[in-house]
């Protein structure tokens, strides 16, 4: 009786980067997509100036997510909206609530729209990435 071993951790490695690659992207969507629904709304350039991107490396990656909206004047008020304090218009009122479609976690719109949608949704990207690594198959 004979027994064959097969290196495969060149293959499995080449996989697990590729599952990395893979949920950060559907990750960085998610969170863009979370941040677009919580943000307040009046003619919909803050919700249009929510821009994400992505950084690969070896075996991780890194997510950035920005918002930038410019008044008449020139002045951007993505900051104000984020921090200040504010009453909500009939548009975002509308809006009802943000949503994630990964963490499945509602939010609410207006105030924190970048960091409520990452802070309600973080724990369900941890587990959306540790399952990519687990189920990681050669």
């Amino acid at each position: 009786m004979s027994y064959k071993l097969t290196d495969n951790t060149d293959r499995y490695l080449s996989k697990l980067k590729s599952n990395i690659k893979d949920a950060g992207v559907d990750i960085l969507y998610d969170y863009v997509n979370a941040a677009q629904s919580a943000a307040p709304h009046k003619y919909g350039q803050l919700e249009k100036g929510i821009k994400g991107k992505i950084k690969h490396s070896d075996l991780g990656f890194k997510i950035d997510v920005t918002a930038s909206a410019k008044d008449s004047k020139n002045n951007d008020y993505a900051q104000i909206m984020h921090d200040g304090d504010y009453n909500l218009g009939a548009g975002s009122i509308a809006k009802g609530e943000g949503y994630s479609g990964l963490s499945k976690e509602t939010f609410p719109v207006g105030q924190g729209y970048l960091t409520n949608p990452l802070e309600a949704s973080f724990n369900s990207y941890v587990r959306y990435l540790q399952n990519a690594v687990n189920n990681t198959k050669v």
